[in-house]
């Protein structure tokens, strides 16, 4: 699946390059608008390609979330934070579903450091990219402030350090 995305990545970089090129070798209007319609349509299929391989690949694996080992959270962990990136925003959405799957195991493994921190994460997310989910994102925030208000109970340094 990796080298299927970085091929992904790689094929779209090129139809932005080609298009670049373009423009600066001065196509007419006509032929210029031409050749964007054919990156789009390149970009569509690509688009539909990326969205079959996260559905039969990456979907499966975060509704099995518990099943997974803890190298493959820190993947999951730092794929979602590049796909909710504030200045590149490539999927939020997809963002808050893998931090939501993520949220789950550590309540599952009744990790208090990454509950903190995936509770964060997810109204945080909502709160740039949707904010229009005003009763979410004070949720997610309220039970964070009540793992919060435990403070003196935690034990682990990497608690400690998520509350403060």
């Amino acid at each position: 699946m990796r080298e299927y995305l970085t091929s992904l990545l790689g094929e779209y970089e090129q139809i932005a390059l080609n298009q670049i090129s373009r423009l600066e070798a001065g196509l007419s209007k006509e032929q210029f608008i031409y050749a964007c319609k054919k990156a789009s349509e390149r970009l569509v299929e690509l688009r539909i390609s990326t969205e079959k391989l996260l559905r039969e690949h990456l979907n499966p694996t975060l509704d099995d979330i518990a099943g997974i080992t803890d190298e493959f959270e820190d993947e999951l962990y730092s794929a979602a934070q590049k796909l909710s990136a504030y200045k590149t925003r490539h999927d939020p959405g997809l963002a808050l579903k893998i931090y939501k799957a993520l949220l789950s195991r550590a309540r599952e493994k009744q990790d208090d450091a990454k509950i903190l921190k995936y509770l964060y994460w997810c109204g945080i997310t909502l709160h740039f990219t949707f904010p229009e989910a005003h009763e979410k994102i004070l949720a997610y925030f309220e039970e964070g402030a009540a793992y919060a208000a435990r403070y003196d109970s935690f034990k682990a340094p990497e608690t400690r350090q998520y509350v403060y």
